[in-house]
C-alpha cells in the first residue's frame, strides 16, 4: 500500500496574524465640516447682521464738538439645527464568540470587528450625507449643485491655457471676499480632480521652480494661497452584496465625484467659537450621555449579542456666502 500523501493528511488552518478587510478610507468629513457639540435636541446658531458692519457713509462717524456720537446697533438672525439619529448595529453570535476563542481557530476578533464595522460605516454614511448636504445647497456661485468651469465642462482637465482652473479660483475667492469680507480658506476636491492636476503642464508651469517635480495637495495650497487642500477620496455603493458561487462584481462610486464629472468645493473654515465665520457644521448631540453611545443586547432567540451605536446629529451649512462649488470640471471618463 502506498503511503498517504502531504495532501491527504494536511489540515488547512488560518493564519493568525494575517485578516483582509475592505473598509472606507480616506475620510475627509471632519475636515470639511467641524463637530460641534450642541446641548439640547432643538438649538439656535446665532448669526449676527452683515450690513451694519460693513455699512460706512462719508463722514457718519465724525463726531462735531458738542454733537452727539454716531450710535448703532446689530442684528441677530438664528438657524434652527435638530440633530437626527444615527444608528447602527451587528449580531454576533455565541458560536462564532466560541470558536474565535479556541487553539488553531480562525483569527477572528469578533467583538472588535462588530465595533470597528459599526463605527466605520457611520462614518462612511456622514461622509456621503456631508458630500450631498454641499452639493445640494446654493452657495455663493449662486447656482445648486455648483457652476461649471467658465472655461466650459471639462475645463479643469484641460493640458492647454484655456485651463480655467487658476482663474476660476481666484475669482470665486474674489466674489466670497465681497460677499463676506473673509477669503476661503480651504478647497477640497475628488480624487479624479486632483489627478487630473498633478502632471498638469498649465499647473506645474505655476509650481516649476519649487523643489518638487510633481503637484501636491501641499503645494496646490501654496499655489492657490490656501491654508489647505483636501482631497476626496471616500467611495459608497448602493448595491446588496452577494455570496458565491455568483457574487455579482463590486461597482464603487465616489461619494465627492458620484456623477463623474468632477466637483469642486472652496470655502471658508473655522474652529467653532464665538464670532467666527465658518461654511457648515456637524452639530452633534450626546445620546445618553455619550457622542457616540454603544450598547449590547441579548437576543435570546438566536443566541447572539447585538452591538449597537448610536449618533445624534445634523450636518447643516451656517455661511453660504463663504463657499463655492464647481461641477463637470473633468470630461466624464465613464462616457
Amino acid at each position: 500500500m502506498a503511503l498517504p500523501s502531504v495532501v491527504q493528511i494536511q489540515v488547512p488552518i488560518a493564519l493568525t496574524n494575517l485578516t483582509l478587510q475592505y473598509k472606507p478610507h480616506y475620510l475627509i468629513g471632519e475636515q470639511v465640516f467641524p463637530i460641534v457639540p450642541v446641548p439640547a435636541p432643538a438649538t439656535k446658531v446665532l448669526k449676527y447682521s452683515k450690513a451694519n458692519m460693513f455699512r460706512l457713509e462719508p463722514g457718519e462717524l465724525v463726531r462735531a464738538e458738542g454733537s452727539l456720537t454716531k450710535r448703532g446697533n446689530y442684528n441677530v438672525d438664528t438657524q434652527t439645527v435638530m440633530p437626527k439619529q444615527i444608528s447602527y448595529e451587528m449580531p454576533v453570535t455565541d458560536e462564532l464568540l466560541d470558536i474565535s476563542t479556541m487553539p488553531g481557530q480562525m483569527p477572528l476578533q469578533p467583538l472588535i470587528d462588530a465595533v470597528q464595522h459599526i463605527v466605520t460605516k457611520i462614518d462612511n454614511y456622514k461622509e456621503k450625507l456631508i458630500a450631498d448636504t454641499i452639493f445640494g445647497a446654493t452657495w455663493a456661485d449662486g447656482s445648486a449643485g455648483g457652476v461649471v468651469p467658465s472655461g466650459g465642462a471639462g475645463a479643469w482637465a484641460l493640458t492647454t491655457t484655456a485651463n480655467t482652473m487658476l482663474k476660476d479660483i481666484y475669482n470665486a475667492k474674489q466674489t466670497i471676499l465681497a460677499l463676506s469680507g473673509v477669503l476661503p480658506n480651504v478647497l477640497e476636491i475628488d480624487h479624479a480632480t486632483y489627478i487630473a492636476t498633478q502632471n498638469n503642464p498649465v499647473i506645474m508651469d505655476k509650481i516649476k521652480y519649487t523643489q518638487r517635480g510633481v503637484t501636491t495637495a501641499e503645494l496646490l495650497a501654496e499655489l492657490f494661497q490656501l491654508d489647505e487642500v483636501v482631497i476626496g477620496r471616500a467611495i459608497f455603493t448602493s448595491q446588496q452584496e452577494t455570496k458565491a458561487p455568483s457574487p455579482a462584481a463590486f461597482v464603487g462610486t465616489s461619494i465627492w465625484n458620484q456623477d463623474g464629472f468632477g466637483k469642486a468645493f472652496l470655502y471658508h473654515r473655522a474652529a467653532p467659537g464665538l464670532r467666527v465665520v465658518s461654511a457648515g457644521f456637524q452639530f452633534r448631540l450626546p445620546y445618553m450621555g455619550s457622542m457616540r453611545f454603544m450598547r449590547g443586547y441579548r437576543d435570546e432567540q438566536v443566541r447572539s449579542t447585538v452591538y449597537q451605536i448610536t449618533e445624534n446629529v445634523e450636518i447643516a451649512p451656517v455661511a453660504t456666502d463663504v463657499g463655492f462649488v464647481w461641477k463637470q470640471t473633468l470630461v466624464n471618463p465613464r462616457a
